[in-house]
């Protein structure tokens, strides 16, 4: 079933607004803090770069493409997996390269039938990271379009950009993952001796003027720790 097409919103973006919005988008992605924070970011910056229609955050899992994200006129594939081998962003990734495409129904790597639902005519897709892409960002645009160098350009340095935050999202992920580890018992899951020096040394520090320490001493509880 074909639907409709919305009208394309798509409009010329000068060489100064284009730079603008990816210099934007650098700086927030710098100081991402989570994943969906990341997306976000990209998905309204991809659209911006070159006046697109619409754009998804696409990332890997496995041998699949996993839509996680979308930002575009009518809805596309959120929440959605489709074969590495079988989707545009699949091709981007095991190539390692970008791609743009001005009538996706006169080239055989595109899934004509996953695209005719939908008003998508034209695209440029970037791989997230060139060595193992973590993923890869689409921009689409409703009415045919030849993507333009300097828009190639922006959006493969916007998904550079991704890729440098993605790493550090994990990173802090981790060091909060070992900081939890450091001050929990791993038998039982209840906060440690550290986790309680920590705890105190906040409390009298913060000024508080009044402070109760109670401490129970249970008789043969190493016994029951252990079991």
């Amino acid at each position: 079933m074909t639907t409709s097409s919305p009208e394309s919103q798509h409009r010329t973006v000068s060489a100064e607004e284009a730079l603008t919005a990816l210099l934007g988008a650098v700086q927030e992605l710098s100081l991402a803090r989570q994943v969906e924070d990341v997306q976000r970011i990209v998905r309204v910056a991809a659209r911006q770069l070159a006046g697109a229609d619409g754009a998804t955050f696409v990332l890997r899992d496995a041998d699949r493409c996993f839509y996680a994200d979308e930002y575009a006129i009518a809805p596309l594939w959120k929440g959605q997996k489709f074969p590495l081998k079988a989707c545009i962003s699949g091709w981007a990734m095991l190539n390692r390269q970008s791609v743009a495409i001005e009538d996706i129904y006169a080239d055989p790597r595109i899934p004509h039938e996953a695209y005719r639902p939908t008003f998508v005519k034209s695209l440029v897709m970037v791989p997230i990271r060139r060595v193992d892409p973590l993923g890869a960002i689409g921009m689409y645009w409703a009415a045919q379009h030849q993507a333009t160098e300097q828009e190639i350009g922006l959006a493969q340095a916007l998904a550079d950009s991704t890729a440098v935050a993605m790493e550090h999202v994990k990173a802090l992920g981790e060091l909060k993952e070992a900081a939890a580890l450091a001050e929990t018992d791993p038998l039982t899951g209840l906060p440690n001796r550290r986790a309680w020096d920590e705890v105190l040394a906040s409390a009298i520090g913060s000024g508080i003027r009044q402070l109760c320490v109670a401490a129970i001493d249970i008789d043969h509880f190493k016994e029951c720790n252990d079991s």
